[in-house]
């Protein structure tokens, strides 16, 4: 079937201005009729606005977005009310979109003094960092033009429904128009329902589209042929589209047509579409017989919150709410009890703005312990309830000494001194019958369900006999009573302590491997710490410097978690970083005097949270999107990443001066590498999992195959350097194991793939695997994940085709590490030294693997196989697997194997 071709009409409007043009000004009128009627688009040339205008503006363009992220993001427009400003990438999703539009935005309208703020009202902003005449001075010569142009074509419109060009009079005279500065990166995304800019209508009168020239990406929908025409970008001439508002008040005769953008150019691609809606107060212009009163703003406003669901303009410290959700006034009248501008206090009473702003501007939180409540009120029953269940002070000092030792080093939510002090205070006014506070008895009593959980064996079993109930019951009781309690505190209401013990909740879902509830308790911090403010800037906080830092840590420590969790569950960002100022702990606390070479316990967060900022800035990123595509460009940031670290956590020759007496050190150094590898790796998985040898496997990924291999093989070595040191007392810690696991099952993927026995450095992928077995298997004593990932894995392996001399070499027992009389042994027998694997840690994040596994203390342990007994015969292989917690974070499909495996 031929498929007509269809183009969207390009108009000279020449012929309606200029006398002396070969084309009438009826022909113009007629033309540009007959395009709003069919397409709703159409093309102008001889439009007035001058070459070199253009030129300038595309420049300027390109010179704000090649400003550093961080520079931009300082000029976000989710830090006011009006719309002005810079807009991320990620951060846009159209209303029927499934993904975040892959594009950064950059918005500039009438400049209004801030006396006169209000619904898109205000003043722009402007990058400090860029000349007048290299930015401002040309964005705002090409708004002008435009502002002009706008009314030009308005006029055309207007005379093509049969109405006198004074028509416009009331509603161009103050008329309303927006820039939006576009950057689209090159389009390398194989996912089609990625988009540079989803489908989508515009709402508002006529869009008037400068395109960078050669650089085609627009496409118009045409719904009788349900085809997509693309809209050519060529120089000096605009595209004009009309807006849901246009299609509304001509009762739908002029169409406002479906459009997206797809960057089908060679590298990054400009636009710079400006709105023009006319004037916000002006009703209907096109239809005399419209009586609805609906001014520009009503309609607006309305598809705006349905679209973008932003927050309403503050006006001079108030909010206007004058327009119901049907445009209708609700300003007060007689009989009405509805007043047209609320206070702020209304607005927080209706949780619009934070209850807790500012709340410690009398020093309250300050002045006294955290665990004393100021007022003698009725002691609630969860209180009551929560206060009975935290064990015999014995047995709860023994718990909170082993958090603080043990745990606290991981994830330093808790600054020791402080809540130390607070702890002997609970205590205390416990026993003088003061009133205590919900937000630290919850707090305490997740410090107690989270420790429980990691006592050793001996310590473990005496607190169960004393108190006669299971570790694992007494530590879900604590939890859900904290929870319970939690959930009387209300929002803003627990300080900076119920952001930690919401924390705590998420850390205790994770150890118990609920990964789901752990993100979802994590988001309940999340905006705990937003409702107190946290993600402001710590400089508007009236608080002590000591409550400054520590919010400082907190909020470093929630961004750590999110991004990390939201990648490894495929979870959308619960924080939007460019809404929000991220400022890194100074981390003076525990070293007054800025030792260099013993740094903070927070330095290791803070280390992760400048990981997750500079990856953020990587397209598709902060939309979940990873592919080989970016494999380049996360390596470049986690590279420049790893230079930034101090002495004690280089990748080669780290200075272990202070292991012994830092005992935090040697752990967040392994966690820091095996972090570095893994996010190294990531885009890289599909490489992996593709077959080689057919030819629809893009060359990509074939070339990155050997990268990727390495990567896998460092990753390994990193995550089991990072486990021997955990164990045993750590067996919970999940993020060595499952990294284990993970980067041993993709190994393996390839080895199924590998049909002609070339991958690179097989050998060492099948030693990698081996080990992977041996640890697992090792873990499984201790943890569920553990053992389901040793069964997934061993099922998986026992599906790759491989040689008797393979079988053999992949199902030996192989050591966690190689010991030796200098080496520091664990209650497991395990080496905490460096010296596995391969005896060293490799330099870089992705050079191959140097040197072979090491492979002392192997063991004979053959695959069933091997003997023809077959897979039924595997030890301890149940056929029927319930993945259970693994299924929360690890999806088969993503191995790209189609093996009829039971229980999968």
């Amino acid at each position: 079937m031929t498929v007509t071709k269809i183009e969207i009409p390009t108009i000279d409007l020449r012929g309606y201005y200029e006398p002396t043009s070969p084309t009438s000004k009826e022909e113009v009128v007629a033309q540009v009729r007959a395009a709003c009627l069919e397409h709703g688009f159409f093309q102008i040339e001889g439009h007035g606005v001058s070459l070199e205008v253009q030129r300038n503006m595309l420049a300027a363009c390109k010179t704000f977005f090649d400003l550093p992220t961080d520079q931009k993001a300082e000029l976000s427009l989710y830090k006011n009310t009006w719309r002005r400003g810079y807009e991320g990438y990620g951060e846009q999703t159209p209303h029927h979109a499934v993904l975040p539009d892959q594009k950064e935005a950059f918005f500039v309208g009438r400049d209004l003094p801030e006396d006169q703020i209000g619904f898109l009202k205000g003043p722009n902003v402007w990058p400090e960092q860029v000349p007048t005449n290299q930015f401002r001075g040309p964005v705002e010569e090409y708004f002008e033009a435009l502002l002009k142009l706008g009314h030009r074509v308005m006029e055309v419109l207007v005379v093509g429904m049969g109405h006198p060009p004074s028509i416009l009079d009331s509603f161009t005279g103050n008329a309303a128009m927006f820039l939006k500065l576009l950057r689209y990166p090159e389009h390398t995304f194989t996912d089609p329902r990625v988009f540079g800019s989803g489908a989508h209508t515009d709402y508002g009168g006529l869009t008037i589209l400068l395109q960078d020239p050669g650089k085609h990406g627009l496409e118009v929908y045409h719904a009788a042929t349900e085809q997509w025409i693309p809209v050519p970008a060529v120089e000096d001439r605009f595209v004009i589209n009309l807006g849901d508002m246009v299609q509304r008040w001509t009762d739908g005769e002029y169409k406002s047509n479906l459009h997206r953008v797809i960057n089908k150019a060679s590298g990054e691609r400009f636009a710079v579409p400006a709105f023009w809606h006319g004037d916000l107060e002006a009703t209907n212009p096109l239809n005399p017989n419209d009586t609805s009163g609906e001014t520009v703003q009503d309609f607006i406003r309305k598809k705006f919150y349905r679209d973008y669901s932003l927050p309403l303009a503050e006006e001079k410290g108030a909010i206007d709410v004058s327009l119901s959700d049907n445009g209708q006034s609700l300003t007060e009248s007689p009989g009405s009890v509805v007043s047209g501008i609320a206070t702020g206090d209304d607005f927080r009473m209706l949780g619009y703005l934070p209850d807790s702003d500012d709340q410690l501007a009398n020093g309250a939180e300050q002045s006294q312990s955290a665990a004393l409540s100021p007022s003698q009120g009725l002691v609630s029953p969860e209180l009551e309830k929560a206060i009975r269940t935290i064990p015999p002070k014995p047995y709860t000092d023994t718990l909170v000494q082993y958090f603080l030792s043990e745990m606290n080093d991981q994830y330093y939510c808790l600054y020791p001194p402080t809540f130390s002090h607070d702890y002997a205070t609970w205590w205390s006014g416990k026993a003088n019958g003061q009133s205590l506070t919900p937000a630290f008895t919850a707090l305490l009593l997740h410090v107690c369900a989270c420790a429980i959980l990691y006592l050793d064996v001996e310590t473990r079993q005496q607190l169960e006999s004393d108190l006669g109930e299971n570790y694992a019951s007494l530590s879900e009781q604590y939890h859900r009573t904290a929870k319970q309690l939690s959930n009387t505190i209300g929002p803003g209401k627990g300080g900076l302590t119920q952001v930690q013990q919401l924390f705590l909740g998420a850390i205790w879902y994770k150890t118990e491997a609920l990964f789901v509830e752990s993100w979802h308790a994590l988001g309940a911090a999340i905006h705990e710490a937003q409702e107190l403010g946290m993600h402001r800037s710590s400089s508007k906080a009236k608080v002590s410097e000591f409550e400054r830092e520590m919010r400082r840590r907190i909020w470093c420590l929630l961004y750590t978690w999110d991004w990390q969790m939201s990648l490894l569950l495929s979870r959308p960002f619960i924080i939007n970083s460019c809404c929000c100022s991220l400022e890194l702990p100074n981390l003076r606390l525990e070293t007054p005097n800025t030792e260099a070479n013993t740094p903070s316990p927070v330095t290791s967060i803070s280390l992760q949270c400048q990981l997750g900022q500079r990856i953020s800035t990587v397209p598709g990123v902060m939309s979940g999107i990873l592919s080989p595509n970016q494999a380049i460009a996360i390596q470049q940031e986690v590279t420049r990443w790893t230079e930034t670290f101090p002495p004690i956590f280089h990748l080669t020759a780290p200075d272990t001066t202070h292991d012994h007496t830092h005992t935090y050190i040697p752990m967040q150094r392994h966690q820091l590498h095996a972090l570095a590898h893994m996010v190294t790796f990531m885009p890289l998985k599909p490489c992996l999992t593709i077959n080689p040898t057919t030819q629809n496997t893009p060359n990509l990924e074939k070339s990155l195959q050997p990268t990727a291999v390495s990567c896998a093989l460092n990753l390994m070595q990193s995550a089991q350097q990072l486990l021997s040191h955990l164990l045993p007392a750590n067996g919970k810690f999940h993020f060595a194991p499952f990294l284990m696991f993970d980067t041993a099952a993709y190994l393996c993927s390839a080895l199924i793939h590998d049909k002609h026995r070339d991958l690179p450095q097989r050998d060492k992928v099948l030693e990698c695997i081996s080990l992977a077995l041996s640890t697992l298997k090792d873990v499984a004593r201790t943890a569920k994940t553990g053992a389901t990932c040793y069964a997934v894995l061993a099922k998986i392996v026992g599906n790759i085709a491989l040689s008797a001399q393979e079988r053999e070499l992949i199902w030996a027992q192989r050591s966690l590490a190689t010991t030796s009389t200098t080496d520091i042994i664990d209650d497991a027998g395990r080496s905490s030294s460096d010296g596995n694997i391969a005896g060293q840690q490799n330099n870089g994040i992705v050079p191959s693997v140097s040197g072979g596994l090491d492979s002392s203390g192997i063991t004979p342990y053959m695959h069933a196989s091997a003997s023809g007994l077959g897979l039924d015969a595997i030890p301890s292989m149940d056929l029927n697997l319930d993945l259970s917690d693994l299924n929360q974070i690890w999806d088969w499909d993503n191995l790209g194997l189609d093996l009829d495996i039971p229980g999968f």
